[in-house]
């Protein structure tokens, strides 16, 4: 599969870690990969699909002239066989069937308790931010952020729902908003995400029609899905 490494690119990057230690890795892919060398190497920087422009940007990132803020897009698994769609994929003949249903990325490894390497929404900085004051509202949810470090950055405030039902067949939690917001040193701001008409929906396939189910409703605030503030 894409996510696994060839044995002889395995074995050509074992020999570089025994002829230096102090590796940073940059990545440069589209979907999520096995990482087994993970624990070998002193930093990783994701640079995804960038483009031409990417290579200077990840130089900035890696000297410091740029605090990074990026999040992952999707869930990067301990192993390929972690993932929901190892049964299935890529099928038989002319077709392949996607038995995952909504239990897709951060929505499987969730709700089935399934330990990954990074998580969806993750990001790391070269500050720290924190969390305080979380109010919600009836049509928004509004919090703080501060940046209690020491160098200037972004951090990008995930809002996930989580139904307290177990009547309909839904995820254990799900992303409803985001926002990223810049700081300065020691500066706080507050955030506010939308709560629209799509926050508490979900599609009922009897009634062919979104529709809400009445019952008690988890609002969490997260720096990525497992990290939930």
């Amino acid at each position: 599969t894409d996510m696994k490494l060839p044995e002889n690119q395995i074995e050509l990057i074992d020999k570089i870690f025994e002829v230096n230690p102090n590796i940073v890795a940059v990545l440069s892919c589209g979907a999520s990969i096995e990482m087994t060398w993970i624990k070998k190497i002193k930093g990783l920087v994701h640079g995804y699909l960038s483009g031409q422009a990417g290579a200077k940007a990840v130089i900035n990132v890696i000297t410091g002239a740029v605090n990074p803020s990026g999040k992952l897009a999707e869930t990067y698994p301990l192993q390929y066989e972690d993932t929901p769609s190892y049964h299935n994929f890529p099928g038989k003949e002319v077709s392949v069937e996607y038995r995952e249903a909504l239990y897709i990325g951060y929505r499987y490894f969730d709700t089935a308790k399934v330990n990954v390497l990074f998580p969806f929404g993750y990001g790391l900085s070269f500050t720290n931010f924190a969390y305080s004051d979380l109010v919600v509202a009836k049509d928004k949810v509004s919090f703080d952020i501060t940046n209690t470090g020491a160098v200037d950055g972004a951090e990008v405030a995930q809002l996930y729902i989580s139904c307290q039902s177990e009547d309909i067949f839904r995820p254990e939690k799900e992303l409803k908003g985001f926002h990223k917001v810049f700081l300065t040193a020691g500066e706080t701001k507050k955030v506010t995400i939308p709560l629209d008409d799509k926050a508490f929906r979900y599609f009922n396939v009897k009634t062919n029609r979104w529709e809400t189910e009445p019952a008690f409703y988890e609002i969490m605030i997260g720096a990525s899905s497992a990290d939930i503030r």
